[in-house]
């Protein structure tokens, strides 16, 4: 019920079925940002019946249960090259022009891009919030995380602190689970 399918698009088949197809093999991340949304928009309370677990199911709500997502798929990897920055751009483009208030991006590339910028530029220019992942395991906040205009978020572990693999530096606004 959080999911605005009709506006979303995978841009890795050029068509409107974002879904992921799990797609498993070196630098894959197959389920990465339909694990990353469902920290954002899930609801409060366990999602299905663990009775496994003796009738004590463990739950993990979102920290915006209220919102609705629009599904973009991008790429089959976290790590971005060509076109797949290519993808990441239209992507922006995509959901700024389908009224999104709020882009969260779990991916990212170790090179800027003008193309990327322009599309967070123009996303911006609409009103949009864009929120991008600092990286983890290069040493470095990443694009479109490194760009001003974007809310570069870092990884923090369970006690609060930067995840140790989390990209560290200046660029970095905040850090969070």
């Amino acid at each position: 019920s959080r999911l605005i399918t009709n506006k979303g698009f995978d841009f890795v088949k050029n068509d409107s079925d974002a879904r992921d197809e799990l797609t498993r093999g070196p630098l894959l991340f197959p389920g990465h940002g339909t694990g990353t949304s469902s920290v954002i928009v899930s609801p409060r309370g366990p999602q299905t019946n663990f009775g496994a677990l003796g009738g004590n199911p463990l739950a993990v709500w979102g920290v915006a249960p209220g919102a609705k997502l629009i599904p973009v798929r991008v790429s089959t990897s976290v790590v971005l090259f060509g076109g797949g920055v290519l993808n990441l751009a239209r992507a922006i483009e995509h959901a700024a022009d389908k009224s999104a208030h709020v882009i969260s991006i779990s991916m990212g590339t170790g090179f800027p891009n003008s193309r990327l910028l322009k599309a967070v530029q123009y996303a911006q220019k609409r009103g949009v919030i864009v929120l991008a992942a600092a990286g983890n395991f290069v040493g470095f906040v990443v694009w479109p995380a490194a760009y001003d205009e974007v809310i570069a978020v870092a990884a923090s572990n369970a006690r609060g602190r930067t995840w140790q693999h989390s990209s560290r530096g200046s660029a970095v606004d905040v850090t969070a689970p």
